[in-house]
């Protein structure tokens, strides 16, 4: 009796090991750029997520634009990325390279104290009164960041939750977003789409003000996504599915901490961003579906937009990139 106690208990504590080693050493490569909206990323790896799904990942940090990553998923250099609907996102997908959208990178929920993007203005003329509502932007010099990203469409959402149309601004595209500060100044512009929380040093400053944010101007707007290899969507399937339940997982710790102390999400933060700590105790936080439901229907909005603007190309087969599925199988073994 005793014997079979011995055995059963040393089995339930291998299980365990056998689930981290369930994998082997085979690494999952993870190419992302250090901000906050990938916190995720980084929060199941430093409490442990991946591997309590047996998982080997190793983030890479990158300043590349995603479109510009997409051939290591086809080489291998790397097996997932995060990234936003890009015009570049879209045409990459005529170019033989095989990837899919599987979940939820970040999106703007208007119910959600937080959001990823916002609109600012110029101090001076929101101190005279020029700025009230989204229709106040008629006429306006708006920036927009790169042309054919997520920012972009942020401006043009607006412009229609305004009722204005493209052509009743003037919009400018800019290379970095340090311009923006600099066209403030220089009363280049008078408006310009900002990334969280980039614009805390502008309003510190006094160079501009947090006017309306995404939830008001582009709700329900996915600004990234989680994007996988062929590799991972096929021969490492299972592999793929014990990532998106460890990084579910650290969405779920993420919506937890941002309820209660903040601290230990912070220093995660700040480990992986390099984000002085006053400048993240007074940053906007991005919403993240908790069963990592994309809103594929702003996906083809965006996509749309694009091909409107000739950016992208008609008639992309998008349900060959994006798939909704594997995310639900994932989480249905939990």
């Amino acid at each position: 009796m005793f014997a079979a106690f011995r055995k059963t208990a040393l089995a339930i504590a291998l299980l365990p090991l056998a689930g981290a080693a369930a994998f082997g050493q085979a690494e999952i490569n993870v190419g992302f750029s250090p901000s906050l909206p990938q916190a995720p990323l980084y929060i199941a790896l430093e409490k442990g997520f991946y591997k309590e799904e047996g998982l080997n990942v190793v983030l890479k940090p990158t300043v590349t634009a995603t479109p510009a990553l997409l051939p290591l998923l086809a080489t291998g250099g790397l097996d997932v990325v995060f990234g936003g609907a890009s015009a570049s996102l879209f045409n990459a997908m005529d170019s033989g390279i095989r990837f899919a959208m599987v979940a939820d990178g970040g999106q703007v929920d208007p119910n959600w104290d937080g959001y990823p993007y916002l609109i600012i203005v110029r101090k001076d003329m929101h101190d005279k009164g020029e700025f009230k509502s989204l229709a106040d932007l008629k006429g306006k010099r708006i920036g927009a960041g790169v042309q054919g990203t997520s920012l972009a469409y942020l401006i043009f959402r607006a412009l229609e939750t305004a009722g204005l149309k493209p052509e009743d601004v003037e919009i400018k595209y800019t290379k970095a977003l340090a311009d923006i500060g600099i066209a403030f100044e220089n009363k280049v512009l008078d408006a310009s789409a900002m990334i969280t929380p980039q614009n805390l040093g502008l309003a510190r400053n006094g160079i501009s003000v947090d006017w309306i944010d995404a939830r008001k101007a582009a709700p329900g707007l996915q600004a990234y996504t989680l994007i996988f290899s062929e590799s991972m969507m096929d021969k490492r399937r299972d592999e793929a599915k014990a990532f998106l339940r460890a990084y579910a997982k650290a969405i779920a710790w993420y919506k937890q901490a941002l309820k209660g102390d903040r601290a230990e999400l912070e220093q995660i933060a700040a480990k992986w961003t390099k984000l002085p700590s006053d400048v993240l105790k007074n940053a906007s936080w991005t919403y993240f579906d908790d069963k990592l439901k994309m809103n594929v229907p702003d996906i083809r909005k965006q996509y749309s937009l694009w091909v409107s603007q000739k950016l992208s190309k008609p008639d992309l087969k998008l349900e060959a990139f994006i798939d909704e599925k594997i995310a639900g199988e994932a989480l249905a073994k939990r």
